[in-house]
């Protein structure tokens, strides 16, 4: 948005990033968090400062260059081998987050919820699949493609460290 954060739009009086936060310290309890701040992060800051509930906060160098040097910013930040990583404007049920924490594969870079219904996210990242493995990530995604291996990140997944060196490899301008 324009004034605002999509994360900090309010529903219910409440910013959309507080429900995320509140989902996660219901999972999580007591974590360090890593928010990775863009644009009027000065908002988020002022608003959630260094703690929520039992959830210890830190923020990433800011970023308004995608996702891709966001997380790149937050590496040194990233103190263990696997980490969450969520939109902070996608609200998801604490369940989902165990869910990708069940289910990714030990020697994965990591596993990621997406969307076959390209029309709940068009302008996140378009995934591409192959054998369960991912092919490809197209961002901006462009026109809107539909087929039976393409799919629409929802911003969410849980991944290994060894997901950095690929981003640094990766030519790709954003994920």
């Amino acid at each position: 948005t324009f004034s605002n954060q999509k994360c900090m739009l309010k529903v219910k009086r409440k910013p959309i990033l507080e429900y995320v936060l509140d989902q996660i310290s219901k999972t999580f309890v007591d974590s360090r968090i890593i928010l990775l701040v863009g644009h009027k992060s000065k908002s988020i800051r002022d608003y959630f400062g260094k703690s929520y509930k039992q959830l210890r906060i830190d923020y990433s160098k800011e970023s308004i260059q995608g996702t891709k040097l966001a997380l790149l910013s937050a590496e040194n930040l990233v103190e263990k081998d696997n980490f969450l990583f969520t939109a902070g404007d996608i609200i998801l049920e604490g369940s989902e987050f165990l869910n990708l924490i069940k289910f990714r594969k030990y020697n994965s870079f990591g596993i990621m919820l997406l969307s076959s219904n390209r029309d709940v996210a068009p302008t996140h990242s378009e995934i591409v699949m192959e054998n369960k493995r991912v092919v490809s990530i197209k961002y901006p995604p462009g026109k809107l493609e539909i087929g039976p291996n393409i799919y629409s990140s929802i911003g969410t997944g849980f991944y290994s460290r060894r997901l950095f060196k690929k981003l640094k490899d990766s030519n790709a301008s954003d994920v």
